[in-house]
C-alpha cells in the first residue's frame, strides 16, 4: 500500500500526459527541481500547523501540511516562472503539478507507512491528484482578461477549500458528509479524464 501510494501521482502524471489535449513541453526539469525542493522541505519539517482537536487548527493544518497547499505551492511557481520566463517551456501546468508532487509523494507516504497511518496515506495522494486536475480548467481560463481571472482565482479557491473539507470529515467521523465532499473533489478529474479519453479515441477512430 505504501509502494502504490508512493506512485500514485508519477503514475497517474504518465496518464495524463497520454490523455491531454496540449502538444509540447511542460517543464520537467523545472517540475523535478520543485518537486525535490519540496520534499526535501517536507522531510525536515514534516507538518507547519499543529493541529489540535477538531476544530479550526485541524482544518488549517489538513489545508496546509495535507491537502491544497502541497498543490498549491507547485502551480503558483509554475505560473511565476511562465511569467517571468516564457521560455521556460511550461505549458501543461497540471502535467506540471503532479510531476512537482511526485518526489513529495515518496517523502509523504514512508513517513506515513511507519506510523501506520493508512487514512492520510491513501487520501492524500489522491487529493493531490484530483485537485491538480481541477485546476486545469481555471488555468486556462486565468490566461484571459481581468473577468476571467478572478473566476479563475474564485474556482481554484472553492475547489482548495473541498480537499481539506474532507480530510476534516473524516477526522470528525462523519463519514457521510466527508464523502460526499470527496466525491466532488474527484469529479473534475472524472470528468476530464472520460472527455479527454473520449476525443483520444475520436481522434484514433478518425
Amino acid at each position: 500500500m505504501v509502494l502504490f501510494c508512493s506512485l500514485w501521482t508519477f503514475v497517474f502524471y504518465l496518464f495524463w500526459l497520454s490523455i491531454r489535449p496540449e502538444s509540447g513541453d511542460s517543464g520537467p526539469v523545472w517540475a523535478i527541481l520543485i518537486g525535490s525542493a519540496a520534499a526535501v522541505g517536507r522531510f525536515f519539517v514534516p507538518t507547519f500547523v499543529e493541529a489540535r482537536g477538531f476544530g479550526l487548527s485541524r482544518f488549517v493544518s489538513a489545508f496546509i501540511d495535507y491537502t491544497s497547499f502541497p498543490a498549491l505551492f507547485p502551480l503558483v511557481a509554475a505560473l511565476l516562472i511562465s511569467h517571468f520566463y516564457p521560455r521556460s517551456g511550461i505549458t501543461d501546468f497540471t502535467g506540471f503539478v503532479l510531476l512537482a508532487m511526485a518526489p513529495v509523494s515518496l517523502v509523504y507516504c514512508s513517513s506515513c507507512g511507519l506510523g501506520h497511518e493508512a487514512l492520510r496515506l491513501v487520501l492524500t495522494p489522491l487529493l493531490w491528484t484530483a485537485l491538480a486536475a481541477a485546476f486545469y480548467p481555471f488555468v486556462r481560463l486565468f490566461k484571459g482578461g481581468v473577468f476571467h481571472k478572478i473566476a479563475a482565482v474564485s474556482g481554484m479557491t472553492v475547489f482548495s477549500l473541498l480537499p481539506p473539507l474532507a480530510w476534516f470529515d473524516f477526522f470528525r467521523q462523519n463519514y457521510i458528509e466527508g464523502a460526499a465532499i470527496l466525491t466532488a473533489s474527484f469529479a473534475p478529474m472524472a470528468v476530464l479524464c472520460i472527455l479527454f479519453c473520449g476525443k483520444n479515441a475520436c481522434g484514433e477512430g478518425a
